[in-house]
């Protein structure tokens, strides 16, 4: 029997090496599979002790917050928008930290005071999770307020003193947002609530973009404004050191040699002016504070003016209560700054008193232009002309000295008035001055003037003309101008003063007697006032106005307490009526045998 050939002998032995192969690749494999699973195991090992020490640093890493979140006091008046912050606040640090709810509401425990911690403790057992606490609190301090007390919050916020202008102007500003208010109504309102008014005209003048520039130039012109009035301030205020050497100690009751006076005051140049005494030209100054005139006794020796022997004693600052004697009083003639004044008492001081001729006080007796005294000229009128300056006190131009006391700011420049502006406090007595001296010969004889409005009456027109002609002269001399426009000539019925001014009389004027005739009845004060003045304007009509008004009028008093009950309402009503009826007075006609006066 033949053995196994050669080829047999090589098949054998290339099955032999394919089972090894297999075997070695299957081997390969497990050990792949067992290296994968064995980084899969080891990744998250390395997963799990990192999420573990992330859990661990949650609860041990505790950050201050005593500077990240206030504490709330649940007082709602203020509004809710303290409690949204405080709640948006306290979620806030509980996300960047990554607090647990339960760390949460603790600490919103903590950071209760007042109100809201009473509130808190009294619904404790309610507070069992976060979402609960969250919940409640909304409800209770988070409530949204009304529209009108938005609007009544933000307007009485205004600056108050001492407050930096950025607290004032960032709690300003979000008021005005939480109302939506649109950029030029919120640059608006928060201008007015400045304490500063000398800079809200220049910043409402200028353009802004958004808060960020307003709130930019508020700080820079408020800085500019410090900076000009610390100026001015140093440059009008000096201090003077005057010494006084008193040899005739016997003027003085008491010791007061070497009278050390130290003055801080504004330039006395300023109170310069030139006065007429008797008609003599001299140099005089004006004391605010003094409330007696003096004259040097030189001048008077000089002038041989005669001197009444009166013992009046002048106290004054500075010499230790001892009064100065006068020698005498003179009675004079004192014109200054146009203004002339009749049996002015002097006092005749001698002259190591004072350093000028005399000394004025400035308690001006202000000049009445009672209306009643101008209609009494208009008797037998038929006809009447009004007349209205054009620019009214801007007709008048200043002196170079008055200039400067007019001076304004802009955030370009520095200007100042060429002529009377309406704000000056002496402009419709200087204006009077000026109307007074222009129709001096024609006043109260020709036409009647109340500051710039002017009325002519007539009885034809040729009466009318010929006086027209004479007052614009006298305007035309003066080189006064007229607004058209506002004037009225030769008509039956002119409206003046409040007045309608006719050939039958004169009665109220028809707007001022609608505004009475709508008005309500009144609610405080305030408006009884209001309606008092009113009425009062026209109580000529009214027989017995006081005695009819007596019930409101009291009410004006501050020992009163405001009621208003039948016998007020029962006052308010007959004067409303009473002016409701259209009443008419006659013009006054001092050549009438009758005349019945109420």
């Amino acid at each position: 029997m033949n053995g196994p050939s050669e080829f047999d002998r090589s098949e054998e032995v290339r099955g032999t090496e394919g089972t090894e192969n297999l075997n070695t690749m299957n081997l390969l494999a497990d050990m792949m599979k067992t290296m994968e699973n064995n980084r899969i195991s080891t990744e998250r090992m390395v997963l799990e002790v990192i999420k573990t020490k992330n859990d661990t640093e949650k609860f041990h890493i505790m950050p201050d917050l005593s500077k990240s979140i206030e504490n709330y006091d649940g007082e709602i008046e203020k509004g809710p928008t303290a409690a949204k912050v405080w709640l948006e606040k306290l979620v806030s640090s509980a996300t960047l930290h990554s607090w647990p709810p339960e760390f949460l509401l603790e600490s919103a425990k903590t950071h209760l005071i007042g109100a809201a911690k009473s509130w808190y403790n009294s619904n404790i057992p309610e507070f069992n999770t976060w979402e609960n606490f969250k919940d409640r609190f909304e409800k209770t301090f988070c409530t949204e307020a009304s529209l009108t007390d938005k609007w009544n919050r933000m307007v009485k916020r205004i600056q108050r003193s001492g407050e930096s202008l950025s607290i004032y102007f960032h709690d300003k500003y979000g008021l005005c947002k939480a109302l939506n208010l649109n950029f030029p109504e919120t640059k608006e309102q928060i201008l007015v609530g400045l304490t500063n008014k000398y800079i809200v005209q220049g910043l409402l003048a200028k353009n802004h973009e958004d808060a960020d520039q307003l709130l930019h130039d508020i700080v820079e012109f408020t800085r500019v404004n410090e900076n000009v009035m610390r100026t001015t301030r140093k440059e009008t205020t000096e201090k003077q050191e005057v010494v006084r050497q008193d040899s005739e100690s016997e003027m003085l009751e008491g010791d007061v040699k070497n009278v050390k006076v130290k003055e801080v005051a504004s330039k006395i140049e300023n109170l310069y002016r030139p006065v007429m005494v008797n008609g003599v030209s001299l140099n005089g100054m004006v004391d605010n504070g003094s409330s007696m005139c003096i004259i040097k006794e030189s001048v008077v020796r000089h002038e041989k003016w005669p001197i009444r022997l009166d013992e009046v004693k002048l106290y004054g600052y500075g010499c230790g209560g001892n009064p100065v004697k006068c020698i005498g009083v003179l009675e004079a003639s004192v014109e200054i700054d146009l203004m002339k004044l009749e049996k002015v008492m002097l006092c005749v001081v001698p002259d190591h008193v004072q350093t000028v001729d005399v000394a004025l006080n400035r308690q001006t007796e202000k000049v009445p232009y009672p209306i009643e005294e101008q209609f009494e000229n208009l008797s037998g009128s038929k006809i009447f002309t009004t007349l209205d300056l054009a620019h009214g006190y801007l007709q008048i131009p200043l002196t170079e000295g008055a200039k400067e006391k007019t001076a304004f700011i802009t955030p370009d420049e520095t200007g100042q008035f060429e002529r009377m502006i309406f704000d000056l406090t002496n402009a419709p007595y200087d204006f009077c001055r000026l109307m007074n001296t222009v129709l001096e010969p024609l006043k109260n004889k020709i036409c009647v003037c109340y500051l710039d409005d002017l009325l002519l009456g007539a009885r034809d027109w040729t009466e009318m003309l010929s006086k027209l002609e004479l007052v614009l002269q006298a305007f035309e001399t003066a080189k006064l101008t007229l607004k058209l426009k506002k004037c009225m000539f030769g008509l039956p019925q002119v409206e003046y003063l409040g007045y309608v001014v006719s050939g039958k009389g004169i009665a109220p004027g028809k707007a001022k007697i609608e505004a009475i005739k709508k008005f309500t009845r009144p609610k405080n004060v305030h408006e009884v006032r209001r309606f008092l003045g009113m009425t009062a304007y026209f109580r000529r009509f009214t027989p017995n106005y006081a005695v009819r008004a007596r019930p409101l009028s009291d009410l004006t008093k501050k020992t009163v307490m405001f009621q208003w009950n039948e016998v007020q309402e029962k006052a308010f009503r007959d004067l409303r009526d009473t002016l409701c009826e259209e009443p008419i007075l006659k013009l006054y006609n001092p050549r009438a045998v009758v005349t019945q006066l109420h």
